[in-house]
């Protein structure tokens, strides 16, 4: 595990900011003199936050756990069932492009409004996305999450083309980052400079024509849904937005010009529109959400209720018990009522009535019955788990500890 210290302003004890995307955990967090304080972690969240003094916490989570697959739903109840058992601890998942939007709008203690367009590459996904960030919050506008393609298949090919191994090519990028800022740069647009070094690795040269050549079925794709999302974003152009770029290619050069072509010419002063975020920006972003500092709003995730009744002094009054919903804030792990963990008891012979209200956005309501919900007959705590687009997820995990028991949800919508 690794510690390191910045300095990040004024902000909340107690926060917490995490980037869950790949096979390291990310985390930072304020220290009692104001100071970001990162370190890693290669077992997740729960051993860390097992020192204590952890009241909130923020997930910069990747696309597969929006996306209604049973995979990022795992993951996701993985880490509920963890932070279960840290009493006073509340969580929220938060997509990571909102996240690493919000960390490039953070200037100076603020957000600097304005639309941003994201492009996250990892090994084997690219997200895309146009964030709107104002001065006290976040929100997508449009996505293209956890595109199948991503730095692998380029690596590979520049692999086959020049010797290079794919494992060495992150460390290469890396020494020669400033010589490929200049040499790819001259060469946008042009051929003059096909022949020209980029990078000196292995005893070889690699060359703008190489690069270009393995770069190029990527830099469709990107073209591609970048210019689809300029589509559906009216007035997304150059210079007016920011392009931001994140993950395991983010500072790579053919990146930012695939994206920036997408939109168009743009223009004098673009090269100031475009930032290369650092690997611990998404795990940020997280913390100030984390800390109240921005609000983020997510109007692909559905407001989900969980059906119950309280008895009161003229009976039993039917209540909707809030399980999800697109205002993305801390809560606890699993449902509560008045603070209190919620204990839902099911029978051997399961359930035909409503369990869940669906609320959309004009206020009207819908009630649903996942099917098949017969977990066996005992006390259960409940979570939702929201996915984009009219999915989620009903964990009913039970209360003496045992696995959870998962049922995929329809809620409506597009």
């Amino acid at each position: 595990m690794e510690v390191r210290e910045t300095d990040g302003g004024r902000g909340t004890v107690g926060a917490v900011g995490a980037d869950m995307t790949g096979g390291t955990t990310r985390i930072v967090r304020r220290t009692p003199a104001g100071r970001v304080a990162e370190e890693e972690s290669r077992t997740g969240l729960a051993d860390p936050l097992a020192r204590g003094g952890t009241s909130s916490v923020a997930v910069a989570a990747p696309g597969t756990w929006f996306d209604g697959g049973r995979r990022g739903a795992r993951e996701h109840e993985t880490l509920l069932r963890a932070l279960r058992g840290l009493p006073g601890v509340s969580v929220v998942a938060v997509d990571r492009l909102l996240c690493l939007a919000v960390a490039a709008a953070w200037r100076d203690g603020r957000a600097t409004s304005g639309r941003y367009l994201v492009c996250d590459v990892h090994a084997d996904a690219t997200g895309l996305a146009v964030c709107e960030v104002s001065e006290t919050g976040v929100r997508p506008l449009e996505s293209a999450a956890d595109l199948p393609f991503g730095a692998d298949a380029f690596e590979r090919a520049l692999a086959a083309a020049t010797g290079v191994p794919a494992s060495a090519q992150a460390a290469m990028r890396e020494r020669g980052a400033s010589r490929a800022e200049t040499v790819l740069g001259r060469a946008w647009g042009g051929t003059r400079f096909e022949d020209a070094t980029v990078y000196t690795d292995h005893g070889g040269q690699v060359t703008v024509a190489q690069l270009r050549t393995a770069f190029a079925p990527f830099a469709a794709h990107l073209l591609r849904e970048t210019a689809a999302l300029a589509r559906a974003v009216p007035g997304l152009r150059l210079p007016a937005e920011q392009v931001v770029t994140a993950g395991t290619l983010g500072a790579f050069p053919l990146v930012r010009q695939a994206v920036t072509d997408a939109l168009g010419p743009a223009g004098p002063g673009h090269e100031g529109r475009t930032q290369v975020l650092e690997p611990g920006a998404a795990a940020l972003g997280a913390l100030l959400i984390a800390e109240g500092r921005i609000g983020c709003v997510d109007d692909r995730i559905a407001r989900v209720g969980l059906l119950a009744h309280r008895l009161t002094a003229d009976g039993l009054r039917e209540i909707a018990v809030p399980l999800a919903g697109p205002d993305l804030r801390p809560a606890a792990p699993f449902a509560e009522v008045e603070g209190s963990s919620l204990v839902v008891e099911a029978t051997p012979y399961g359930t035909g009535r409503p369990l869940l209200v669906v609320t959309d956005p004009a206020g009207g309501s819908r009630r649903l019955t996942p099917p098949e919900v017969r977990p066996g007959a005992g006390p259960y705590h409940v979570a939702f788990l929201p996915a984009w687009h009219g999915r989620g997820t009903l964990v009913l995990a039970p209360a003496g500890g045992g696995p959870s028991h998962m049922y995929p949800v329809s809620t409506g919508g597009t």
